[in-house]
């Protein structure tokens, strides 16, 4: 799950960065260098935390780091303001250049890993929300018209955290919502809140058919995800203050009583007028439900087939239809030496429903706790089914595999992401990867550096895996891009062998004096190594 705030604060904070380049001389330099100091420092902090323990330590210094930055970039703005562009040495602007490539890829890639971990405590989210929000106002305040609408969405999300805290605001992904469920959904959400509520609401920009929505006060975050009852909570964060929701509006044929019993069972019962009614009801909210089904999914293919993207898997979509029979999963109980079993059947030939409740049921096991061996590989071949086959549950089922599969899934994760290649490829298939490093997994993450979608979650996968992956970026370096160029030449200072020795030389030779710099940088670290006996580079973060 991503904040709101770092979901979208990227984009337009580096587009920021790129304003200092050729920016000025004396005053001017020194405010564009005051600006990227304060963003190595954040970066440093960031990169400080590894554990629960580490974020423990890291929570207070954020918000003193935070304001640093975002008193810079106003210093910055405002400089820009009053004397616009103007232009220094060749060889100052040179280095100012190299300095914003390589801080704009650490902070990238530090965001997406801090964003990525699990577990650590609210002490250290509550000032990351607020500080990431703070600092994507002020970007987008320099913006001024050209990004109006987003700076007044921002806006109100600071009110809100000023008016209730951070800690009583929750952030919920809804997804499954459609044009003509949106008001009841943002109702139902509302009802959960109580009395006084406050909700802001807007599209998702990553995900077709869903929202974000932040929504307050919130005291007893289990309690109100508990008593939600109009969909199913598919992931939560408590320390964060998110989850996330997939809306199913069904039909509920139980709402109308029961027959009365008869007490003679000679006598043939014939439903009451109210039990006929209630069954003409049913079969008509059925009906509705199939065909808002097929309307939605033909609405699914048809925003894919937009962005270019290959709508073929629609063909074999699962039903995802409400059944008048049910469909919930008859859970075993965990005390049943069938458990896991019986968990495996729901995966491999239940619906769409019982798959789900059985993949977050088996998410939850250590697979090396199921003594059968059939058991287990029949898990493993049902995440894999679901993961290729469901579009809609593929990021559980994915988790599931790699959890299941362990490095055997390395190849399966392989071909979702060529499979994928069109489009961004999920963070899990990226996470697979990086937690089994192989040659040809290195390859493949390497080869969506080129993606316009993907190059930074490439690029952070290919950090954790470490030395493994020299060689595939060795393979895709250098290329007509210097972002990507860059993300190489970094990771050849951190991880890079006498292998990369050639390319290394190579770049030191570029034209472009951030190419050189860089790479006569990377030679540095990698002799240092050398010289130093170590003979690899140090370990994956």
């Amino acid at each position: 799950m991503r904040t709101m705030a770092t979901r979208t604060i990227l984009p337009p904070l580096l587009a920021m960065l790129m304003l200092l380049v050729g920016c000025a001389q004396n005053e001017g330099v020194k405010t564009a260098n005051e600006l990227l100091s304060s963003m190595q420092a954040v970066t440093a902090l960031l990169k400080s935390v590894q554990d629960p323990a580490s974020a423990q330590v890291a929570a207070p210094k954020l918000g003193p780091a935070y304001q640093q930055m975002i008193d810079a970039l106003n210093k910055m703005v405002a400089y820009e303001q009053k004397h616009g562009q103007v232009r220094a040495l060749k060889g100052t602007i040179n280095n100012l250049e190299k300095n914003v490539a390589t801080s704009r890829a650490e902070f990238t890639a530090e965001c997406e890993r801090i964003d990525s971990m699990k577990g650590l405590p609210a002490e250290f989210w509550e000032p990351m929300r607020l500080y990431n929000t703070k600092i994507l106002f002020a970007g987008l305040q320099a913006a001024g018209e050209v990004e109006a609408a987003a700076t007044e969405l921002i806006s109100q999300m600071l009110a809100m955290y000023d008016s209730i805290g951070v800690k009583n605001v929750v952030e919920c992904g809804v997804t499954n919502v459609f044009p003509e469920d949106r008001a009841e959904t943002i109702e139902k959400l509302r009802k959960l809140c109580g009395e006084g509520a406050q909700l802001i609401e807007f599209d998702d920009p990553d995900r077709p058919n869903a929202i974000m929505v932040m929504m307050g006060p919130v005291s007893d975050f289990d309690g109100m995800v508990k008593k939600i009852d109009f969909g199913q909570v598919t992931e939560q964060e408590k320390n964060r203050g998110e989850f996330e929701l997939e809306v199913r509006f069904d039909p509920d044929p139980q709402q109308y009583p029961a027959a009365p019993l008869v007490d003679d069972a000679s006598q043939p019962m014939s439903p009451p007028p109210i039990a006929a009614e209630a069954h003409a009801h049913a079969e008509a909210a059925h009906a509705e439900a199939m065909k808002q089904h097929d309307e939605a999914i033909a609405r699914m293919r048809g925003e894919v087939a937009r962005m270019g993207g290959d709508t073929s898997h629609f063909d074999n979509m699962p039903d995802l239809r409400p059944h008048l029979s049910g469909g919930a999963l008859d859970e075993p109980d965990e005390s049943d030496p069938d458990y896991h079993k019986k968990l495996a059947e729901a995966l491999d030939g239940g619906d769409e429903f019982q798959k789900r409740r059985a993949m977050e049921k088996l998410l939850d096991v250590e697979p090396s706790s199921v003594a059968d061996k059939e058991v287990r590989a029949k898990i493993a071949r049902g995440f894999r089914e679901v993961a290729f086959e469901s579009p809609v549950h593929q990021k559980v089922a994915v988790e599931g595999l790699i959890l299941w599969g362990g490095k055997h899934s390395v190849p399966l994760l392989i071909e979702l992401m060529q499979k994928n290649s069109e489009m961004s490829v999920d963070d899990s298939v990226y996470d697979g990867l990086a937690k089994h490093p192989t040659p040809e997994g290195a390859e493949a993450v390497a080869n969506r550096l080129t993606s316009f979608f993907d190059k930074a979650k490439a690029y952070a996968c290919l950090k954790k895996m470490g030395p493994e992956a020299e060689e595939a970026v060795i393979e895709v370096a250098p290329i007509d891009d210097l972002e990507v160029n860059m993300f190489a030449l970094e990771f050849f200072k951190d991880h890079g062998t006498k292998k990369c020795y050639a390319i290394l030389q190579r770049a030191r030779k570029s034209p472009n004096p951030q190419i050189q710099q860089a790479a006569m940088d990377a030679i540095r670290e990698v002799r240092q190594r050398e010289k130093e006996g170590k003979g690899q580079a140090k370990p994956a973060a």
